[in-house]
């Protein structure tokens, strides 16, 4: 079975999916995607050089708007009944249409690749519904998507879900070299002994969310001054959140480390914070946080996040706040910073969240079922 899949970029966070995918015996994988958006500042492919990469794709806007296309992106002319072509869910590319319809002329099975839930209204909805019954298969993020897609027509058995996860070797490894002793030289040596550290790790964006995480640490400090709030990452809204400390008196409790990607000097941080402070939009930062056992705390506006929310379950391994209220998210901070029960259980059920339910084994195995329902349904095809 030879596979190609089409995708904007190859980021970190898929390598490890490609290669289990690529060590699969008989199957011979080619994943396309172009080596960078020029309109994206500091996104690109990660090139490693292996067999299975093919970055040749320069993408390009056509004519201002916000539709790509990615050069020379063609199916190979050998390609035909048996084989799989497998579409990502951006809908601005073009180019995939294209791939899409010739695929379909030659009897190649088609897997489309997408999200069901997303912010983008209804409209892209039903976009992405009616791409999904031009294909075989539709394989999506999360099995909380499912019944989405199924509820529109779409037949049971040919509905799958990656269970969308990021590998935890690198979170594992960090943990094991940060002993108790040295954590406690590192609160030492950051001034943060007896401290109640909350934590944001992400892209400064969105501005007028992330402030809510300051605001709520200024209702907080009222009561308690050991809080800090630590932020890690760049964005647009850095300056704005500086100056916003600034006016509500809590400059000497943030800290904003800009951005780290080694997990060994994020370890440190993570694993002395007490939860994990989300505000925004979250998405695969929600398995970063459980790999190291951090309770997550994010906005209860299901529909302005991503399918990775589903992950995170309110009470169990996490909390919600009410969208907006700074007073309310306080309040969740609060709870888990001072009940410690509470916080070594939303931890235990973290952990548990990563290891049995969303873990590279299982999205490699529930991609590659994908893919071989799509290979069989295209044998059969006229």
């Amino acid at each position: 079975m030879r596979v190609r899949i089409i995708q904007p970029l190859i980021p970190h966070y898929r390598l490890t999916l490609f290669r289990k995918l690529s060590q699969i015996p008989d199957l011979q994988l080619v994943v396309s995607a172009s080596r960078s958006l020029p309109w994206v500042r500091n996104l690109q492919s990660v090139d490693a050089g292996e067999h299975w990469q093919d970055l040749n794709h320069q993408a390009v806007r056509i004519n201002g708007t916000p539709f790509v296309w990615q050069k020379n992106m063609e199916l190979p002319s050998s390609f035909t009944k048996g084989d799989v072509l497998v579409l990502c869910g951006e809908l601005r590319y073009l180019s995939n249409y294209f791939l899409l319809l010739e695929a379909k002329r030659r009897g190649v099975g088609l897997v489309w690749w997408t999200h069901a839930f997303g912010f983008n209204g209804r409209i892209t909805h039903s976009a992405r519904i009616s791409m999904a019954r031009l294909c075989d298969v539709t394989l999506l993020y999360l099995n909380a998507e499912k019944q989405a897609y199924i509820s529109h027509g779409l037949r049971p058995q040919n509905v799958f879900a990656a269970q969308n996860a990021i590998d935890q070797s690198p979170i594992k490894e960090a943990r094991k070299a940060w002993s108790t002793e040295r954590l406690v030289q590192f609160l030492q040596e950051q001034e943060l002994g007896g401290c109640k550290m909350l934590l944001y790790c992400g892209r400064l964006g969105d501005a007028d969310r992330l402030a809510l995480g300051i605001q709520a640490l200024a209702e907080l400090i009222r009561d308690d001054t050991s809080y800090r709030f630590v932020f890690i990452g760049e964005g647009e809204c850095r300056d704005s959140l500086l100056n916003l400390s600034d006016q509500l008196g809590v400059r000497d409790h943030v800290r904003f480390l800009g951005a780290i990607y080694d997990q060994n000097l994020l370890a440190p941080w993570f694993l002395t914070a007490q939860s994990f402070v989300f505000p925004r939009s979250l998405g695969l930062s929600v398995f970063h946080a459980f790999g190291y056992g951090l309770p997550v705390i994010t906005h209860n506006n299901l529909c302005r996040h991503t399918p990775e929310i589903h992950a995170l379950q309110d009470g169990y391994n996490g909390l919600l706040f009410k969208d907006g209220d700074a007073s309310d998210l306080a309040a969740k901070i609060r709870l888990v910073t001072n009940d410690r029960q509470l916080r070594e259980t939303l931890s235990g059920s973290a952990l548990r969240t990563v290891q049995e339910e969303y873990n590279m084994d299982i999205m490699a195995r529930n991609f590659r079922d994908a893919l071989e329902k799509a290979h069989c349904l295209s044998l059969r095809h006229k």
